[in-house]
């Protein structure tokens, strides 16, 4: 699934998302980097991602006062294990599937989808897992919070064939 899951940023405030992948102390902003499963992510990401943090803090900054650093934490989703770029960096596994890595002076939650444990707070991250039965599952039993989520929701069904509409709660 190329173009709009792909190499996305999103800036995330005040969400409520997965308690035990993302909470990693308190913030206002979470910066995200996505990669999906035609994609790699390598230094190449990483870099992008921190320029996106330069020219956002530069952007709250207030009247040349900056953002607090304390006021962002950065999360890099791969769809598949990055082997050879986990071996590239200092970095410490947290949980199955959860790394945190040093990127110069900042630190980046890794989520590796496809080694996330399927659990109840994982359900979201199953969809974008590029594994048949995890997006089935993920598509549904998660609790969709916005009515345009219905349009992704029909194009996961496509891209992997579910055929006829999926049960979702």
């Amino acid at each position: 699934m190329n173009g709009g899951f792909a190499d996305s940023l999103e800036v995330l405030t005040a969400c409520p998302l997965q308690r035990v992948v993302l909470s990693w102390g308190k913030c206002r902003l979470r910066l995200i980097t996505y990669k999906s499963s035609a994609e790699i992510l390598d230094a190449w990401a990483l870099d992008e991602l921190m320029s996106h943090y330069v020219i956002y803090r530069k952007k709250l900054s207030d009247q040349g006062t900056p953002t607090p650093e304390s006021a962002f934490r950065f999360y890099a989703v791969s769809t598949h294990h990055p082997r050879k770029f986990l071996q590239q960096v200092t970095g410490e596994r947290k949980h199955a599937g959860v790394f945190d890595v040093s990127w110069g002076t900042h630190r980046i939650r890794l989520l590796v989808l496809r080694d996330l444990p399927e659990a109840p707070t994982n359900i979201p991250w199953q969809i974008f897992s590029d594994q048949v039965e995890r997006v089935r599952s993920g598509l549904q039993n998660y609790h969709w919070h916005r009515e345009e989520a219905r349009s992704m929701i029909h194009q996961f069904a496509q891209h992997y064939h579910f055929g006829g509409a999926l049960r979702q709660k």
